[in-house]
């Protein structure tokens, strides 16, 4: 079983299932959720910004770490053969 959190070059990297998983949480409480009484916790905001931060570190996930991973991988990458 994989980690959903890899290490790339000594940081943690959010995966793309954790920005998946964070984005539909966030939906789920942004548009699914009706409440009627929170105590000053508006579940709509907070819906809105853990569906912000899912679709950041989906783009991180994708865009950035995602071609370093491949190119690291291949032969004639980031480091030399030996």
């Amino acid at each position: 079983m994989t980690s959903p959190v890899q290490p790339v070059d000594g940081r943690r990297v959010t995966s793309t299932a954790v920005g998946i998983t964070l984005v539909v949480t966030g939906a789920i409480l942004r548009f699914a959720v009706a409440t009627t009484s929170t105590h000053g916790l508006n579940v709509h905001v907070v819906g809105l910004i853990v569906m912000l931060a899912g679709a950041v570190g989906l783009a991180l996930s994708l865009f950035v770490w995602g071609p370093l991973s491949r190119r690291r991988d291949r032969p004639g990458g980031y480091s030399a053969p030996g």
